[in-house]
């Protein structure tokens, strides 16, 4: 639509604004995880069948730098965004029809008070979960998965809590592994 080809220019400014991109099969859309631009009116995705950008209206109280990343969740035919923030609400996208649904965060007061609490996250398909892979929250009690079978988030005790934090550097990934079932 003209609307947002006239809006979308792309240039580093807008490079900086996302982080991370997720694909969705059904809508055949990569959508950009909203990082710095979590506060704008609009988000952006690519529509891979025309390889043109375009808008969507972000219907949400995402604010700047909110959230890091976006992980697909193929049960719920879900795109999650990746909480950083303390009051970040939980957001996805309904890859069914391209809305955006946000609900509370039931977990807010967990998150790391520095901020920057995940990076990432990692679908789990054996266990239908998406793990969340800390930065600054590798240093709390609890870390924190999404339950793709309810939405919702689900704490779990931190298993590095006996590593010397100093020594530690908070991760910047993960991955998978199928053939030991495991992160």
């Amino acid at each position: 639509n003209n609307r947002a080809m006239s809006s979308i220019n792309v240039t580093s400014q807008t490079v900086l604004n996302y982080w991370g991109a997720v694909y969705s099969s059904t809508l055949d859309r990569v959508y950009f995880g909203p990082y710095e631009a979590g506060a704008d009116l609009y988000w952006v995705f690519m529509d891979c069948l025309s390889g043109i950008p375009d808008l969507y209206t972000n219907t949400t109280s995402a604010f700047a730098y909110a959230y890091r990343n976006l992980v697909y969740c193929p049960l719920a035919d879900r795109i999650y965004l990746v909480p950083s923030k303390v009051n970040a609400q939980i957001i996805y996208i309904d890859c069914s029809d391209g809305s955006l649904t946000e609900t509370a965060t039931p977990f807010s007061s967990e998150f790391s008070s520095t901020g920057n609490a995940y990076i990432a996250g990692v679908y789990h398909p054996d266990l239908q979960r998406i793990y969340l892979i800390p930065d600054q929250q590798i240093k709390e009690n609890f870390l924190h998965f999404i339950n793709c079978n309810t939405g919702l988030y689900e704490r779990y005790t931190n298993p590095f809590l006996n590593v010397d934090i100093a020594e530690l550097t908070p991760f910047n990934g993960g991955a998978y592994s199928p053939d030991q079932q495991r992160l």
